[in-house]
């Protein structure tokens, strides 16, 4: 059958909500906002979902884990470094006009190497800090998730709490940017792209002054 990656757009910041699957099974990613729609693929599809995984805690990527988690009873899996930012997360969300969202108890804190399987697919865990500290990037076969850590020609702002431009410095350059340039690139908000893409045109990559999206 292969893998498919559906793209759901969702929420007043227009982030990514993802779905994979390769045969009855399912992974969610960064669900945001997008619960019902991607309840009604699944649904459509005749698909189980196992797991929702976020790239990091900010309200626009895990607004409604909580309720498609008990729709669907799949596990939640984030990284353990984002989860004391809930309490600012909240706060900057309500300065975003976003609602403050709780984030349910992760049945999974994920970490960096590890790979998480259902059925065919096998997700690798990237620990990508910098936009936060406990951002994480998921790589499948020649796909790449990546949140808010690299965008279309943009990389991730670090002006949030727990932001660090040092560590997306090297998360960028020593772990992302080492993949092949015909990978591509899922990200937290915008248009999919390639690692060779973003390596030819990307000026915040090669020291310039392009802007981030001005997302949490």
């Amino acid at each position: 059958m292969g893998l498919t990656v559906h793209r759901v757009v969702n929420g007043s910041l227009r982030e990514n909500a993802y779905l994979l699957w390769d045969g009855p099974e399912a992974i969610a990613i960064d669900p945001g906002f997008a619960a019902a729609r991607l309840l009604e693929l699944i649904g459509q599809e005749e698909l189980q979902l196992r797991f929702i995984l976020a790239t990091h805690i900010h309200a626009d990527h895990i607004g409604e884990v909580e309720t498609l988690g008990a729709a669907t009873g799949a596990r939640f899996g984030i990284h353990e470094l984002d989860l004391a930012l809930e309490p600012s997360a909240s706060a900057e969300a309500r300065t975003l006009g976003l609602p403050a969202v709780r984030c349910p108890p992760p049945d999974l804190l994920v970490r960096d190497r590890q790979h998480i399987v259902v059925g065919p697919m096998s997700l690798e865990v990237l620990h990508t800090p910098g936009h936060s500290p406990g951002s994480v990037s998921y790589a499948i076969e020649d796909r790449l998730f990546t949140g808010d850590t690299l965008f279309r020609t943009m990389v991730g702002p670090t002006r949030f709490a727990g932001g660090d431009s040092r560590a997306l410095h090297h998360s960028l350059h020593d772990v992302l940017l080492r993949l092949p340039p015909s990978t591509t690139v899922y990200p937290g908000h915008g248009m999919p792209t390639t690692i060779g893409y973003e390596l030819q045109h990307n000026r915040s990559l090669r020291g310039g002054t392009a802007a981030s999206p001005s997302t949490p």
